[in-house]
């Protein structure tokens, strides 16, 4: 029938640190079956990277723009570039 079996586990972890601040970690697993081209793998994985940003530019908008550090905003542009340069590519 061609059908091919994979799984997939997706972990997010939100955690309390001190000044009101929160640590976000997201984990994916994916167990591939055989069968599965590289062009498949290679679309999930653009997936769950286009999710992570889109959690990250989720929570970076609510803190407001006075409450970050010079390096901070270094990332938020690394992010905003990557994040620009990634809707081009689809």
């Amino acid at each position: 029938d061609g059908a091919v079996e994979a799984s997939e586990k997706v972990a997010v972890r939100l955690t309390r640190m001190a000044g009101r601040r929160t640590k976000l970690e997201f984990a994916c697993e994916l167990e591939l079956g055989l069968g599965i081209s590289s062009g498949a793998s290679l679309a999930f994985v653009e997936r769950r990277l286009e999710e992570i940003v889109n959690l990250a530019i989720y929570f970076l908008r609510l803190v407001p723009l006075e409450a970050f550090k010079v390096e901070d905003g270094r990332a938020l542009g690394y992010d905003l570039l990557w994040k620009a340069d990634f809707s081009k590519q689809r």
